[in-house]
Parts: C-alpha cells; structure tokens; sequence
C-alpha cells in the first residue's frame, strides 16, 4: 500500500494506505505539494484500511457524497469509498476495490471533504471560488458551477495574472491573517498553477456578467450568504457547527466583498490592480 504527505502551502496532510498506483499517480500529478519524507504533526491525517467497499457499479457521481454531521465529527460517503474524521483532524476511511480513474478521484475528493471539516479550526475554508494573484495580492472570485470562474481564471491568466485555481481556492485564517494558499485544486484550466505559496486575501468577488467591467458593494447579509452557500462539503453543518458561522464571520470582517461585472475580456485586470 502506498503513502501520502502533502502541503498544501502550510496546511499538511498526511495519507496512508493507499493502492500503490493511486499513491503514485498523486506523487506525479500534485508533485509540487508532495513530501519526500513524514510529516511530524499533520494537520489532517487520513487512513485507508484494506476493508474495501463492494464494487460500486454504475458511472461515477462524484456529486453523490452524502455527509453525516454529529458532535464526534463527520462521515463523508460516496458509493466508491467512506472517511470519518473526528474534531482533532484524525481520518479513517475505506476505498472500493477499483483499478481505474475513479479510485483516484475518490480519494481525491474524500481529501477535499476533509479539509473543508477541518479548516474552520484555523479560521480557514476551502471555497468554491477562482482565485488569482495581482501584484502580489490575491482576489477570490466566488460562484458555483457555471458562474464563470474557469473563464475569469482563464482570462486572468492571458492578462498576466498568477492563478491559484479555477474551482476550489484554499483559504487560511490562522491568526487573523487571511491568506489564500497554492493548491493542486483545479476543473479545467489546464495552464500553470500557481507554485506553493500564500498571498493576502485582498477581495471577495461574486460575479456578474456585462459590459463595462466595474465593482459594486455589496451588502453584508448578501456576501455572508454567498459565501455560505459557496462551502463545499458543510455548508449544511452551518446550524450545527459553530465553527462555521463564526469562521464565516471572520473571513467576512477581515476580507471586504464587492460585485465584479466582467465579459469576456480582460479589462477587469485594471479595477483589480487599482484595488485600494
């Protein structure tokens, strides 16, 4: 069975058990966040045991996780493969006997799940958000499917700006410092991510589309409900995590918001860099 150590920028992960050849496609396709060697201390440390889940039949529906919230933690199923995480970031989990590209993806978004549990304890979040780096100040645009981030990403990216991803933007809040993170987490761009790293959230974005590009506030009640509704994985644990809406709140009170009009074109560049 295969290991895993990874850093995400400053958030470590620790994997073990894994197939071989799932362990092996990771160390080459996230290779700038693989660790050569242990780490001490993980933030989040997952175990996979060889009790495998019945063959699954049917195609993969990553969508079809179902999370189960309860004051121990949270288990996160597909019909590939289960983790429980408790509150301190241990992780036990199964994986259905599989040799193709679902084996990978399962692992990969059971990974994602879990981190978006556990990053509320550090004041952070994984977020359905594009992000990029202007000048060395990052701006998160934030949307579900379909809003447009792959394209903003995209167009950031001819424009000169670094991405750190078009899907899933790792965020950290560690002592109050709001600091968005190099992540292997991306849909489909498929140019060069940012390399690991963090750089000052400087904006909440929630799109609009039109012409000409501008900036517009935006409320407080309607970016915390944007921004609620953009949490992958526990969005549903609002009522019942307070780490949620008090992470929620900080990342809020520490980070401004504003409504991005763009087209498709690059002239929302300029409002970004003249940010003040």
């Amino acid at each position: 069975m295969g290991d895993l150590n990874l850093d995400f920028s400053g958030i470590t992960v620790s994997v073990t058990g894994l197939p071989d050849w799932v362990a092996s496609r990771f160390a080459r396709e996230w290779v700038a966040f693989v660790r050569q060697v242990p780490i001490g201390l993980p933030f989040l440390s997952m175990a996979f045991d060889e009790r495998s889940f019945s063959r699954p039949t049917g195609t993969f529906q990553p969508k079809a996780m179902v999370a189960e919230f309860d004051p121990n933690g949270v288990w996160f199923r597909m019909p590939e493969g289960e983790i429980r995480i408790n509150p301190g970031g241990r992780a036990s989990g199964r994986l259905a006997a599989l040799d193709d590209d679902r084996a990978y993806f399962t692992v990969q978004n059971l990974l994602r799940a879990a981190l978006a549990y556990r990053l509320p304890d550090r004041g952070g979040a994984l977020v359905h958000a594009a992000g990029l780096v202007l000048d060395g100040r990052a701006f998160a645009l934030v949307g579900s499917e379909g809003a447009g981030k792959s394209t903003w990403a995209n167009l950031g990216a001819t424009g000169g700006a670094l991405v750190l991803s078009d899907d899933l933007l790792l965020i950290d809040g560690l002592g109050g410092q709001v600091t968005a993170l190099g992540s292997p987490f991306r849909s489909t761009f498929r140019g060069p991510l940012a390399p690991p790293g963090r750089w000052p959230l400087t904006a909440w974005l929630f799109p609009t589309h039109g012409r000409p590009p501008a900036l517009a506030p935006v409320s407080s009640l309607l970016g915390r409900a944007r921004l609620v509704a953009n949490l992958p994985f526990i969005a549903e644990s609002l009522q019942s995590d307070p780490r949620v809406a008090t992470c929620v709140d900080s990342l809020l009170a520490a980070v401004p918001g504003a409504e991005l009009r763009f087209a498709l074109d690059g002239d929302f560049l300029s409002l970004l860099t003249d940010w003040d």
